[in-house]
């Protein structure tokens, strides 16, 4: 795993596409019953909504921090631990 996913670019292009998909009816339901932004959704929800309306490969992805590796690295190592393998 070199990337992990974007979700504020999975926001914003779902942001778009709701957008351009919007028609007079749903404004209306809007203003009356208010609308839930997509900064306030959880990003397994983000994700999953995403690849609903588009697709798995479209998903945005950032390169891996150098944190991002150590984190992986000590799940990788607490799981070693746990399974009792010899180092």
């Amino acid at each position: 795993m070199s990337r992990i996913p974007d979700y504020d670019k999975m926001r914003h292009k779902l942001a778009v596409a709701n957008v351009e998909n919007y028609g007079g009816d749903d404004l209306y339901d809007i203003m009356i019953h208010g609308y839930i932004g997509l900064e306030h959704i959880s990003n397994e929800e983000i994700l999953e909504t995403f690849v609903n309306m588009f697709d798995a490969k479209d998903i945005p992805k950032m390169p891996l921090t150098k944190d991002d590796y150590n984190q992986i690295a000590l799940r990788n190592e607490d799981k070693r631990i746990e399974r009792g393998d010899p180092r």
